[in-house]
């Protein structure tokens, strides 16, 4: 018996048109990154949420997804992170990832230069009135201050008239309010206090007084416990303190806002302005009072980081010819170039570092309840990390300028929080304005001639700034 055996041609293997397929044990696959691939980005996300509640929508990355752990499920999180008894290798729990601020700066134009002049010629101009009657009232001085510490402005002022005390005194429906107004430069006040001084047959009687947001403290606006159910941006819950009383206050909210998830906030016996306080510290904000309006401004205490001052995003130019007198206090501060930003229920966990440094300084770590969301968390780091190397705190003072030609149309008062730009030729540089204190009073040879001059107080950053 014969058998024929044919040869069939060879044949290359084809693997099945599929995305799942695996190649054969042994067999080795070469993969050929296009140009433009990046790599994703190893960014972690810690989520604590009550249990049986969904977790809030924190957006740090596309790519890879958060890692949610469940409120009660800590302890079992924590056992991969175990310290072994006695010497040697330890294992220890590594920094939450880094979370670098988006902010890049402000797109405002450099600000107008005053032209220098050899002689300036100021009329000085002060008048005060009871509102809203507009009452006159004759003082003999005035004084105003304000801070970046301080949520309101504070006056002082000496009458002329002992009698118009009567003016002034308070009444069933609440403390007088009065409108002082210096070289077009217009503040309100509430009165509420008065003290007496008497020297031989001369008595003098000195008023003292706060913005009218005074009226959102808890001398004059009852406190109250809060929890908050229902998600509500930062913003709508510091408006919800002035809008549930029915308050007459706005409160201009300039800057970051973020989403609270309901449960996350919640306060005991408080008044509304420290409630808006705690919100806006939340992202490293402060309070300021305007000067003339019911209104609150909630801006960040370093609108602008000390690294990126420049001329070009300066608020107002500060000629060196309008300096009388020049006071400058040295201080140090560790060069910090990280913190941890840790939040607390729902809060998130985040690292936040200066761009293109060691990330190894570590400021004192901060925990908020209202650390919610990854964008919250930043801007809060970039406010704390601000706040470092040597600087100085310069005391100038300056006449209280009206805004016009001289000015060069700007604002020659120097509020809180306003970049300024120094113009000094031999050695330029820029600060933020973190006080002023306005004084009015006669003076001059005779006493009869009215002076008002402003002490303004910069901060100067030697180490960051340009």
């Amino acid at each position: 018996m014969s058998y024929a055996c044919a040869l069939l041609p060879p044949r290359t293997y084809q693997p099945p048109p599929t995305s799942a397929y695996v190649p054969p044990l042994g067999s080795s696959i070469t993969v050929t990154l296009q140009p433009g691939y990046a790599p994703p980005l190893a960014a972690i996300n810690v989520v604590m949420v009550g249990a049986g509640e969904k977790p809030a929508v924190i957006v740090l990355h596309a790519d890879p997804a958060p890692t949610i752990i469940r409120w009660g499920l800590v302890a079992m999180a924590d056992n991969r992170y175990v310290l072994r008894w006695g010497h040697g290798p330890q294992y220890h729990r590594p920094d939450p990832p880094p979370t670098d601020s988006p902010w890049t700066g402000s797109p405002n134009e450099p600000p107008p230069i005053p032209i220098a002049r050899k002689v300036y010629i100021v009329m000085n101009d002060v008048s005060v009135v009871r509102l809203p009657e507009r009452t006159p009232i004759e003082v003999l001085s005035v004084d105003l201050q304000a801070s970046v510490d301080s949520w309101c402005w504070a006056v002082r002022m000496e009458l002329a008239d002992p009698a118009q005390i009567a003016l002034l005194k308070p009444d069933g429906s609440g403390p007088k309010l009065v409108e002082i107004t210096m070289n077009t430069y217009v503040w309100t006040a509430i009165i509420e206090g008065r003290e007496r001084s008497r020297e031989h047959a001369n008595a003098a009687i000195t008023v003292t007084g706060r913005s009218q947001t005074a009226l959102l403290s808890g001398d004059y606006t009852a406190r109250r416990s809060l929890a908050v159910t229902d998600a509500f941006s930062a913003q709508q819950l510091a408006g919800k303190e002035v809008t549930d009383r029915a308050l007459p206050f706005t409160i201009d909210w300039q800057g970051l806002d973020w989403v609270v998830p309901g449960g996350a906030w919640y306060y005991q016996d408080l008044a509304p302005i420290d409630v808006i306080a705690q919100i806006a510290a939340a992202r490293g904000a402060v309070l300021q009072s305007h000067p003339s309006d019911p209104k609150l401004i909630v801006q960040s205490r370093y609108p602008v980081s000390p690294w990126s001052w420049s001329a070009g995003v300066a608020d107002v130019a500060l000629p060196s010819d309008w300096i009388t007198g020049v006071n400058a206090q040295q201080q140090s501060k560790p060069m910090y170039d990280a913190v941890i930003i840790a939040g607390q229920q729902q809060g998130v966990l985040a690292k936040v570092t200066r761009l293109a440094s060691a990330g190894a300084t570590f400021a004192s770590q901060v925990v908020d309840q209202l650390i919610v969301t990854a964008d919250v968390a930043a801007e809060r780091g970039r406010n704390v990390l601000s706040d470092r190397g040597m600087q100085e705190q310069v005391d100038m003072e300056i006449p209280l300028f009206a805004p016009g030609t001289i000015t060069a149309g700007m604002s020659g008062l120097y509020a809180p929080l306003l970049l300024v730009d120094v113009q000094d030729p031999d050695d330029p540089w820029q600060g933020q304005s973190v006080g002023v204190s306005i004084t009015a009073r006669r003076g001059g040879t005779d006493n009869k001639a009215l002076e008002i001059w402003q002490r303004v107080s910069l901060e100067r950053h030697l180490t960051d700034a340009h």
